[in-house]
């Protein structure tokens, strides 16, 4: 008799949860539990035919984020053998709502932030008000993380990292992607160097625009640098407006579909992740985290899907797997230097990087993902 598993995303994390159903259906039926505008992106997705096959049970705009909950809870446990849980916020709110919906029966979630979720169990401020919040928020979270049978990450520096602070729970890395098949060898060089920075455009993501476009007059003719990806408040629209008037850059001002958004990548020569120095940590109340290592980046999860050459700064902590494939540099001042070699590139950068890239990637081909999740989906149900 198939299995029957539910994955919930009532957040924002469209993309993974398409790869999670693609992945999960070989062998199991799904229950998928959304909010309404993830189902419309859904659909946007290529091959989204096989979503016919998935149950969906789609949060309406007038349905209590609560109320939905209890939904999932009622439906789990009276039809399901195993519940996934994709993006919880760790918001007092949220935090609030999942500890008052303990579902009954094997559960696993994936964590992002991780000093989010494995803050102190005891917090002091000199403000009691700030005190106490922050305690009862704490707890919750505890609570939370005490349901589940597994705690999931993206990134090996995420499951490491959870592991060693919390010793007492369960860890995996499951990457919630599998590799584009027709990427694999592909050509690597366009007319000019083109350059890719996947993912909205907004304050406090951690990528330095503003010191990207400064220094636009130093790089070579004969680069292009993309911004895939929509401004998403005041800071993304003022930085689409300057890139607007620079010549070495593309600018997107609207959501981008995920079939342009793979083609584009697909066909770039190296993903660009110009994390600021500056921005690496940044403090939340009781919780400190550090980019790269307690919270990771959709590119280079980008990077080995569409197995694209990377670059990265060198204070950036990439998942050491990803070596073969990733050039990293100093300061902004070494970028235009950087292009100016890749143009060039007499001892063949990019394509000993695509070359590494396309050797981590073929360790995630959908046939070898579907092994790694009904593995772990098997032995949490037996």
């Amino acid at each position: 008799m198939t299995k029957e598993i539910g994955i919930v995303e009532i957040n924002y994390h469209s993309q993974n949860t398409y790869y999670l159903c693609k992945i999960l259906k070989r062998k199991y039926d799904i229950t998928l539990f959304i909010d309404s505008e993830i189902y419309e992106r859904l659909k946007t997705f290529p091959e989204s035919e096989f979503l016919e096959d998935v149950h969906m049970v789609v949060r309406k705009d007038s349905e209590s984020k609560q109320g939905f909950l209890s939904k999932v809870k009622n439906v789990s446990e009276e039809s399901l053998d195993f519940l996934l849980f994709g993006t919880v916020t760790g918001t007092a709110p949220e935090l609030f709502r999942f500890a008052r919906c303990s579902i009954d029966l094997p559960t696993a979630m994936y964590i992002y932030k991780v000093y989010n979720w494995m803050a102190p169990k005891i917090y002091f401020d000199r403000s009691i008000r700030n005190t106490i919040r922050e305690n009862l928020r704490n707890l919750a979270r505890q609570y939370v993380i005490s349901k589940q049978n597994y705690l999931l990450s993206e990134y090996q520096t995420g499951s490491k990292l959870i592991s060693e602070i919390r010793g007492d729970v369960n860890v995996q890395m499951l990457r919630p992607l599998f590799r584009s098949d027709w990427t694999i060898g592909g050509s690597v060089r366009n007319e000019d160097l083109r350059i890719v920075i996947p993912g909205s455009i907004k304050q406090g993501r951690g990528i330095e625009y503003k010191n990207l476009l400064s220094i636009s007059e130093k790089i070579p003719n004969g680069v292009v640098i993309e911004l895939l990806g929509r401004p998403m408040d005041e800071y993304g629209r003022r930085v689409i407006e300057e890139a607007a008037q620079k010549a070495q850059f593309e600018i997107h001002d609207s959501w981008i579909p995920h079939a342009d958004f793979a083609a584009t990548i697909e066909s770039a020569d190296a993903l660009f992740g110009p994390f600021s120095r500056d921005n690496m940590t940044w403090k939340t109340g009781s919780r400190t985290e550090r980019r790269s290592v307690s919270v990771g980046s959709g590119i280079t999860l980008d990077a080995v899907k569409y197995s694209t050459p990377l670059i990265l700064p060198k204070y950036y902590t990439h998942d050491p797997e990803l070596d073969s494939g990733v050039k990293t540099y100093g300061s902004f001042e070494d970028i235009p230097r950087l292009t100016e070699k890749l143009i060039s590139d007499e001892s063949d950068t990019l394509t000993r990087m695509k070359s590494g890239m396309d050797s981590v990637s073929e360790k995630y081909t959908l046939s070898t993902q579907r092994d790694r999740f009904e593995s772990f989906v098997d032995g949490m149900i037996d």
